[in-house]
């Protein structure tokens, strides 16, 4: 796993303003994504020892009194970016307990990208195949209903994540949508370093679901 750096994807309305996060010295990336949703990055070099996968580095670490400090400072800002989310009724239980507001985790590469929504919610099935060194990538999902009207809208997300990816790089969708029976596939052409657009395509089927009966993805390279 690369080192801790919190990936959150969230709708804009759960988020501070954006100037606010555009301007805070540990936000490395900030991308605006299809359905409404923002993408951004939280990092700082500390994480390097206080998540360390050397017991000894991060025991040493979480003893230090300024790393401490410095570590409490940070999720801090953190928690104030996401306080409309928090504020939400939904995001907390009726003992006034906030609940984790997170919809799903899920792995690219090794990058951890968390969904965040209020309260407890569900989301689809994600099963994790991992990657090798292509960048062909066949996405699978299954319907629990495929209806006409669920095949269309779920067309229509492939072409409004399709259409808005052309718009950063160079990325071909490859032999159109495939189905046999409630499953279909789809092979992606992705450039390099392009794990955030293929979470964007994932968070955009996890908020049509309902309307394109989809219940669970899975992807591998071909």
């Amino acid at each position: 796993m690369d080192t801790y750096r919190p990936r959150y994807i969230l709708k804009k309305f759960y988020l501070v303003d954006l100037q606010t996060l555009q301007e805070h010295p540990n936000i490395k990336q900030i991308l605006e994504l299809p359905y409404d949703y923002i993408f951004f990055e939280f990092y700082d070099p500390i994480f390097e020892l206080l998540f360390n996968e050397n017991l000894e580095i991060k025991h040493k670490a979480g003893k230090n009194p300024e790393l401490q400090e410095k570590e409490k400072q940070l999720f801090g800002d953190l928690d104030r970016f996401l306080q409309p989310l928090y504020s939400h009724p939904a995001s907390h239980d009726r003992y006034g307990y906030r609940k984790g507001c997170i919809a799903r985790q899920f792995v690219i590469n090794k990058k951890i990208y968390t969904l965040r929504e209020p309260g407890n919610p569900k989301s689809i099935e994600i099963v994790e195949t991992g990657f090798a060194n292509s960048t062909f990538v066949q996405f699978k999902v299954r319907f629990r209903n495929k209806t006409n009207k669920n095949k269309l809208r779920y067309e229509q997300v492939i072409n409004d994540w399709h259409e808005w990816a052309k718009k950063h790089f160079q990325v071909d969708v490859l032999d159109g949508i495939e189905y046999q029976d409630l499953l279909s596939k789809v092979t992606i052409n992705f450039p390099n370093d392009f794990e955030t657009f293929m979470a964007a395509l994932i968070v955009m089927l996890n908020d049509t679901r309902k309307e394109t009966s989809i219940n669970w993805l899975s992807w591998d390279c071909v």
